[in-house]
């Protein structure tokens, strides 16, 4: 499904589209890249010279965990990609979640430990209502400040409102904290990681 959305108040317009099973693999080459520098990024893998192939199988996990029951949009050109998990989604059983998380605490073991302080903090604090959880969002870093990002909350933003429902996510650097105020979240809640950085919780309620 192709949506387009403005991009601020020029007449230039961003083309989004969902993303194929079979784009995920760049896609998750595109959160990398787009997360390297990021706190939450240096936290779970410190090692520069590894950090990239790590987040790439972090980031491969979440598109394919997140897509079972949710969208994910994509830029045409796949300069940039969000995440989105669809308001109550079914709970996997024990054995079904263990078999979902532990091929990617395997792949990435030397960092499982922190893997599990960030979900165990996350999680805890994640709200109960229904709700559209934004699981990732990012931008190719040579395109970013040019309305990607913008373009790919529009449509699930959208459905919030016509359907009354708030959007939830953590931003995992402060300084992105102003973009995500500009399509009315709000913060809800800082979130310290034992022996880590902080997530801020944030919160939209739905316009109208």
């Amino acid at each position: 499904m192709m949506v387009e959305t403005n991009l601020g108040k020029s007449d230039i317009r961003i083309p989004v589209v969902e993303a194929d099973r079979g784009d995920f693999i760049p896609l998750s080459q595109c959160l990398a890249r787009a997360f390297f520098d990021d706190p939450v990024s240096i936290y779970l893998f410190p090692e520069i010279d590894t950090r990239m192939i790590n987040l790439e199988k972090m980031y491969l996990f979440v598109l394919r965990r997140f897509s079972a029951h949710g969208i994910v949009y994509v830029e045409s050109s796949m300069k940039g990609v969000a995440v989105w998990q669809v308001p109550s989604p079914p709970k996997l059983g024990f054995l079904r979640e263990c078999a979902s998380v532990l091929p990617l605490l395997w792949s990435v073991r030397s960092a499982m430990s922190r893997l599990r302080r960030v979900g165990d903090t996350v999680t805890g604090a994640h709200i109960r209502e229904p709700h559209w959880y934004l699981a990732a969002i990012g931008t190719e870093p040579s395109y970013q400040g040019q309305g990607i990002g913008s373009a790919l909350l529009d449509p699930v933003l959208l459905r919030c409102d016509e359907s009354k429902l708030p959007a939830y996510l953590e931003s995992s650097n402060e300084a992105n904290i102003p973009f995500y105020q500009r399509h009315g979240f709000k913060v809800i809640e800082e979130l310290k990681v034992p022996g880590g950085p902080s997530l801020w919780a944030m919160l939209r309620q739905p316009n109208g």
